[in-house]
């Protein structure tokens, strides 16, 4: 019950395209890759998840803006219709048992332009003390219809 509430919440976190337009959504459960690039099948409305990578937490480096970097999932999404799309990601992953070890959400500026490629990349800030625990994720894409 409490993973479902858990998700619920997660999934709302959703940043909607516009205040205006009604939205669509696609979800997709899958194991969880994260010592490679792993394929995604999500479509809705011209915009099509190809796949994502796992991004480790960085810890110093030479870039000070990034020192302190969480952990990142990064999205290759392409622009598969005839028009521009606004379009949002939510990403919630599990660990073995059903706990929540991660969420967060992720978006394009502006609209995808059609036959455009881009990387959105997905924090996952605050709740991340876990995420290499993680096991499943669940991951839905929204558009403006």
């Amino acid at each position: 019950m409490l993973k479902s509430i858990l998700l619920g919440i997660s999934l709302v976190c959703l940043s909607a395209p516009s205040a205006t337009a009604p939205a669509s959504s696609d979800t997709v459960r899958a194991g969880f890759v994260k010592d490679r690039p792993a394929a995604v099948n999500m479509a809705k409305d011209g915009i099509r998840v190809e796949s994502y990578r796992f991004a480790r937490a960085m810890r110093g480096g030479a870039n000070p803006f990034k020192m302190g970097d969480g952990p990142s999932m990064v999205f290759d999404v392409t622009g598969d219709g005839t028009v521009q799309k606004d379009f949002g990601i939510a990403v919630a992953l599990f660990d073995a048992s059903g706990r929540l070890v991660g969420a967060g959400t992720g978006h394009h500026k502006g609209k995808l332009d059609a036959g455009k490629k881009e990387e959105v990349t997905v924090e996952f800030e605050n709740v991340n003390q876990d995420v290499h625990h993680a096991a499943t994720v669940f991951m839905t894409i929204e558009t403006e219809r």
